[in-house]
């Protein structure tokens, strides 16, 4: 951790000093010692909030006051949860825990059911999954049905995003992108990936056509 990130790390577990036995914060500290918080400056609205790592809550938000709660009440409740929102996805990696299963899609209003019920279980951070999670066209919708009290992550292989798609997932209120990228080295990348041309974003085929 850096010397500067230290202040940022008092405030935002200085609510816990008092509240939770000595052991349980130096705990919390030593987890945090090696990581390297991030303050975002400039004119857009993430501003002046922290992010410590891509799966905790950003600071100052609800889902990390939501978090500091639940850790100050003991509260036994999932902080993290991961959400496979589709099984649909143009490549086929062989380390793809969902891959192999059989493609089947819930409706935007079952999604956004089950949302709701991850949210009142008092989870922090909600991960959105798949398959392909850019295949869905109501993506931005699900995102927006997690905020304000999680956190949201959209996990993605890149194919098909664009300007309009992140625009789109930013202004839902979406908290990170995370691209994962098989190799720096195109040909082994689509070894990985099972495609060839996979390190390009082409425009996405119809849902259904994928497999």
């Amino acid at each position: 951790m850096r010397l500067t990130s230290l202040p940022d790390i008092l405030r935002m577990f200085g609510p816990m000093v008092g509240k939770l036995p000595a052991a349980h914060l130096w705990y919390l500290f030593c987890r945090m010692f090696n990581e390297k918080p991030h303050r975002f400056v400039g004119a857009s609205r993430k501003a002046g909030t922290v992010r410590i790592n891509t799966f905790f809550p950003p600071y100052p938000s609800p889902a990390f006051d939501r978090f500091v709660q639940a850790v100050i009440a003991r509260r036994r409740v999932p902080f993290s949860t991961y959400l496979a929102v589709t099984s649909d996805c143009p490549f086929h990696c062989g380390h793809c825990s969902y891959g192999r299963r059989p493609a089947r899609e819930l409706s935007r209003d079952q999604v956004i059911g089950l949302i709701g019920q991850i949210k009142a279980l008092g989870t922090c951070t909600l991960g959105l999954t798949g398959g392909e999670p850019l295949l869905r066209d109501d993506l931005a919708e699900l995102v927006a049905a997690a905020k304000p009290e999680m956190a949201t992550i959209v996990f993605t292989t890149g194919y098909g995003l664009d300007a309009a798609k992140a625009a789109a997932l930013a202004e839902a209120g979406l908290d990170c992108l995370t691209v994962g990228i098989e190799s720096s080295d195109p040909l082994a990348h689509d070894a990985v990936r099972g495609q060839a041309g996979s390190t390009t974003t082409p425009r996405p085929r119809r849902r259904g056509c994928c497999r």
